[in-house]
């Protein structure tokens, strides 16, 4: 058997294994899903988009067309908690509103050493900058303090940002936002 024969047989190995756990794994689920905020859209290209913090779940999200119906705008940038205890979701706070409801501008999160929880989110390569902001105490996700902005495409390339990747390192105790930037 050549080796392009066996890697055929190894991928047709694993996508038959791959489906079937995902069937088993849906036919176990026995809870109710539950709705963190309605009509907010985010992309699989940033990270973390929901952290889970203090008892409850915080999703970042970005507010599609039918937003005013969904209590908002198109466009906002929004972090929603939804608490663990209770069931019950907090109203959806408007970080910001970059006037479009694009899914690749929702934000990611990172818990701060302080407890505080840090949102990070970009105008999905319409601006060279990452706009961020702060939640005001520790396990409270309804305040946040101001926006900040820095430019982080320098090169001033017109391809924009976009795609936050939060991380905290304990050593050199500092956050690191890996991002597209370029191309």
């Amino acid at each position: 058997m050549d080796s392009r024969t066996r890697i055929g047989w190894r991928i047709g190995f694993l996508f038959i294994v791959v489906t079937g756990l995902t069937g088993y794994a849906r036919g176990e689920f026995k809870g109710e899903p539950i709705t963190v905020k309605v009509d907010g859209g985010w992309c699989w290209f940033q990270q973390p988009r929901a952290i889970i913090d203090h008892d409850q779940i915080i999703a970042g999200s970005v507010t599609g067309v039918a937003g005013e119906g969904a209590g908002g705008k198109p466009g906002d940038i929004c972090a929603t908690s939804y608490n663990l205890t209770t069931h019950a979701a907090g109203k959806p706070f408007v970080l910001a509103n970059l006037h479009d409801h694009d899914d690749h501008a929702a934000p990611a999160f990172v818990a701060l050493p302080d407890g505080r929880i840090l949102a990070c989110y970009e105008n999905h390569g319409r601006s060279n900058y990452v706009y961020w902001r702060v939640t005001k105490s520790a396990g409270d996700a309804s305040q946040w303090g101001p926006q900040q902005k820095s430019l982080v495409n320098v090169v001033r390339d017109r391809n924009g940002n976009t795609y936050n990747n939060l991380f905290y390192l304990s050593v050199p105790d500092e956050i690191f936002d890996g991002s597209r930037a370029i191309g």
